[in-house]
C-alpha cells in the first residue's frame, strides 16, 4: 500500500502547478508530522496480516493504555490477534488527563484542567482519524492571550488578559522578546552561528522552506 509524504506532496503540487492544494497538507509549522499516515488505514481492512493461524489464541502484549497503546490493540483485534493491555495507572488515556477539580463553592461551574496532553493540532491526522471513529469527545483550545493567561518563567508570574488589566496582544516580560526572537529566526532575519563559527543568514527560514517547499 502506498503512502502520500506530505513534502513531496506540495513539491509536485508546485512544480506541476497544478490545481493541487497547496495548504492541504503543510508540514510548516508542523514539522513533525510529515507524513499522512492515514494512507495506511482502512475501513474495512486491517493495516497488516498475521502470518500462520490468527485463530491460534496467540496474545500480544501492548504496554500502556494511552491513545497509542489502545489504537495497537485494536488493531491487532481486527488482525485477528488479542491483545492484552498492561497499565501501570488505575484509567486509560495515558498523557491525556482532564482532572476535575472542586470549585470554590457550590455555585461555581466545576473546574476542568488538563494534566497532559492539551493540544491536538489538525495536522496530527492519524490521532484524529481515530478520535472521530470513536467519538471522542473534544474542545476548543483556549489560546493563550486570546482568553486570561498565566505565564510562567524563572519562578515568576505574568498575567496577560486578565480581567480589569489592560488588554494587550503583546505578551507580557520576558515573553514579548522570546516572541520577537522566534518570529525573525523563522522569517530569516536572524543569523546563526555554529559552534565552528560558521554563519547561517536565514537559517530558519531556510529548514522549514526546504522542508515544505
Amino acid at each position: 500500500m502506498s503512502y502520500i509524504h506530505n513534502i513531496s506532496y506540495r513539491r509536485q503540487a508546485k512544480n506541476q502547478a497544478t490545481n493541487m492544494d497547496l495548504q492541504k497538507w503543510s508540514a510548516y509549522p508542523y514539522v513533525d508530522t510529515l507524513y499522512d499516515h492515514t494512507q495506511f488505514l482502512s475501513q474495512t481492512q486491517p493495516i497488516a496480516e498475521i502470518p500462520g493461524d490468527p485463530g491460534s489464541g496467540d496474545q500480544v502484549a501492548v504496554v500502556g493504555a494511552g491513545a497509542a497503546g489502545m489504537v495497537a490493540a485494536y488493531e491487532l483485534m481486527r488482525a485477528g490477534i488479542q491483545p492484552k493491555v498492561f497499565e501501570a495507572t488505575d484509567r486509560i488515556g495515558g498523557r491525556t488527563w482532564s482532572e476535575n477539580f472542586e470549585a470554590l463553592n457550590s455555585d461555581a461551574p466545576p473546574i476542568w484542567a488538563e494534566m497532559g496532553a492539551m493540544r491536538v493540532p489538525v495536522s496530527q491526522k492519524l490521532f484524529w482519524y481515530y478520535a472521530r471513529q470513536f467519538g471522542v469527545k473534544t474542545g476548543a483550545f483556549p489560546d493563550p492571550g486570546v482568553v486570561p493567561t498565566l505565564l510562567s518563567y524563572e519562578n515568576q508570574l505574568y498575567q496577560w488578559q486578565f480581567p480589569g488589566a489592560h488588554p494587550s496582544k503583546v505578551p507580557p516580560g520576558p515573553f514579548n522578546e522570546i516572541e520577537v526572537a522566534f518570529n525573525k529566526f523563522i522569517t530569516g532575519t536572524t543569523t546563526v552561528v555554529t559552534q565552528t563559527g560558521t554563519r547561517l543568514p536565514g537559517f530558519g527560514k531556510n529548514i522549514l522552506t526546504g522542508i515544505v517547499m
